[in-house]
């Protein structure tokens, strides 16, 4: 475990406590609701003695999962009716859909429609025979289990995956993905029908938006994020409809698809015989060969479906009112040493150096929690619609999957609100916006070993400043540099410039690229995974500065006792610590296919090799690994 993934446990330990001591409940509702449905979580006899019934249940309302019933006929269906059904619970196979600001119109919320996640983590994963046999048989093992017959599961899983196969060879790669400009085209409901002629997307759109009373048409403009991937799809659903011959037919294949993809995400809110039939499956995916600790989950199931309401709690108890203080002004500083790196720049002409000043100066911060956490009737009514009873533990988990995504459907017909906080402040991270051009640090990441009121500044600005450093840096990334002041997608550099930056960056992508995580034999990419590393270095650079220009003002602290290291040792010891730690190969391997962050070693070594800074702290001599000759640089 990476270090400052510790802090996602001690958490989970705050929550627990928060939420089962009576002494921090309170009349409001949305109180209560964290506790009934901890509750609902917790209560494993309730659960057992309920079985399969709530599945069933669920089951009947999305037109039933064919490979269980012999009798089950396509005829009265429609399949795009039980995609829309899906929809509804926020589940999203074939296509994702959202409700989002406009890339190209930051003020104006627009549908958005990108390729589907599958029921493997990564698209490589259909090309290993030990993954796919473990799928398959996890598909038919669950079949078995809700007694579907040994011959009809083989026969119509089989065709599941073959389906699921073709399907994600139409997957971009991420690396491709970066490319925001290449990926982004905007079209009206009528446009896309006639790219993809065998998706009914007017049915699909307008019985989705029903339920949250807004009204579809054929004008309706939506952002299509891979639009390759839908006319790819279109195709192969052609192409299966047209195959008479099949058994099972197209119609019952992508029943059996789609529902097997809601079965499986729905184990895991049942009984341990159901729950547990996940095991095999992970353990070859991810390594993992035993369940969290139920309290664990139960929390984190809270916390996502409640965490506005679990961060009044935590608020309330833990969160030193200060630290926004601190961190507004480390948010300043940091900023100071980004601006004057600006000036030094040797790529940058003077008109790009200027609008980079003006967009770095205009960026907005979110800081420790959103103020109407703290306003009774605000978060009465944030949860006012949902509905909990400590007797379902299933339907309450349904009931908060259909919460989610009314909140996200409802949006369309409202303006951007540029305040909105799209995590909750018990989340461990930090962000930037490019459309709001705003980073935010939950209260949760305010603290050890990012940040402690009592540390010395070397400490803290390794830590949190060097966190700061990161998200501005975000916003002059490969995707971020993308995006003006005003959160606007556009051309706003010299087609010079951006060559001069497309060269530092490629310096960077080559750099990590290089570098063999040995565990799995495989090297990072370095162009999936170049924002990320842009952002580290220049964080890092940026936070060193800030934290220098505080000695020369006069700052003065002791150096930790027993560590013979002085404060700029110290500086990046902190940096370096909060990502020591180790990985499952399992999870490595899921990582470096997907992840868009480089391991947490070669976030530590790849950062600091580009440190002028640290080289001279630790005297590493020219040329030494630590202190290459040719070092990679942008911000």
């Amino acid at each position: 475990m990476i270090i400052a993934y510790e802090l996602l446990v001690t958490m989970t330990i705050f929550l627990t406590e928060l939420i089962e001591n009576n002494e921090y409940l309170n009349t409001l509702a949305p109180i209560q609701k964290v506790r009934t449905l901890y509750n609902s979580c917790l209560n494993t006899t309730r659960i057992e003695d309920r079985g399969l019934q709530p599945l069933t249940d669920l089951l009947s309302d999305l037109g039933e999962w064919p490979v269980l019933n012999p009798h089950w006929t396509s005829q009265g269906k429609n399949w795009i009716d039980t995609l829309v059904k899906l929809r509804l619970f926020n589940n999203q196979p074939l296509f994702k859909t959202w409700v989002h600001a406009d890339e190209r119109e930051p003020l104006k919320n627009i549908l958005q429609i990108d390729q589907a996640e599958l029921g493997l983590p990564t698209k490589n994963f259909f090309k290993q025979k030990s993954k796919t046999d473990a799928y398959l048989k996890f598909m038919k093992d669950v079949a078995n289990l809700l007694q579907a017959s040994r011959e009809r599961a083989d026969e119509h899983l089989g065709e599941v995956l073959r389906f699921e196969k073709r399907l994600s060879g139409f997957l971009a790669e991420e690396a491709s993905r970066r490319d925001l400009k290449k990926m982004y085209k905007k079209m009206t409901l009528k446009e896309l029908s006639r790219n993809t002629t065998n998706i009914d997307w007017m049915r699909f759109f307008t019985k989705v938006f029903q339920s949250v009373n807004i009204n579809i048409t054929q004008e309706t403009e939506v952002v299509v994020y891979n639009l390759k991937y839908l006319i790819d799809l279109d195709s192969l659903i052609a192409e299966e409809k047209a195959n008479t011959d099949a058994e099972p037919l197209f119609e019952t294949t992508i029943q059996n698809y789609v529902v097997w993809l809601m079965v499986k995400n729905r184990l895991k809110n049942m009984g341990k015989k159901y729950s547990s039939a996940r095991l095999p499956f992970r353990e070859v995916m991810f390594g993992t060969t035993q369940e969290q600790a139920r309290w664990r989950d139960c929390v984190t199931v809270t916390n996502n479906f409640l965490g506005f309401a679990t961060s009044r709690l935590f608020v309330d108890r833990y969160f030193d009112e200060s630290s926004k203080k601190v961190a507004l002004e480390m948010i300043g500083k940091v900023r100071d040493s980004f601006n004057e790196i600006l000036k030094e720049l040797d790529w940058m002409d003077d008109e790009a150096r200027k609008t980079a000043k003006e967009k770095a100066d205009a960026i907005r911060d979110s800081i420790g929690y959103p103020e109407f956490i703290q306003n009774n009737t605000a978060l009465n009514n944030y949860y006012k619609s949902v509905t909990v009873n400590e007797s379902n533990y299933f339907e309450n988990y349904l009931e908060f999957l259909k919460f989610t995504t009314r909140r996200d459907l409802s949006r369309l017909d409202k303006p951007v609100d540029k305040t909105i906080w799209h995590t909750p402040p018990t989340t461990v991270n930090a962000f930037y916006n490019p459309m709001f051009n705003m980073i935010t640090f939950p209260a949760a990441i305010l603290q050890p070993p990012f940040y402690n009121e009592n540390f010395p500044k070397y400490i803290n600005y390794g830590g949190i400043a060097t966190v700061i450093g990161h998200e501005i840096t975000h916003g002059f990334d490969d995707r971020g540099r993308l995006f003006d002041k005003d959160g606007k997608m556009r051309t706003w550099w010299s087609d010079e410039v951006v060559k001069k930056f497309e060269k530092r960056a490629s310096c960077i992508i080559n750099q990590y690229g290089n570098y063999l995580v040995e565990e799995v034999n495989k090297t990072i990419n370095g162009v999936q995974t170049q924002g990320e590393n842009i952002a580290d270095n220049g964080g890092l650079k940026q936070a060193f500065r800030a934290y220098k220009k505080l000695v020369r003002e006069g700052l003065r602290e002791q150096v930790l006792p027993g560590i013979d290291l002085n404060p700029d040792q110290l500086f990046f010891l902190n940096f370096a610590q909060v990502w020591c730690g180790s990985e499952r190969k399992e999870y490595s391997m899921q990582t470096l296919t997907n992840g868009k962050h480089s391991p947490g070693r070669f976030r530590v070594i790849g950062t600091l090799q580009n440190s002028g800074d640290f080289a001279k702290a630790f005297k590493c001599a020219n040329g030494s690994p630590m202190n290459p000759e040719n070092k990679c640089s942008l911000w």
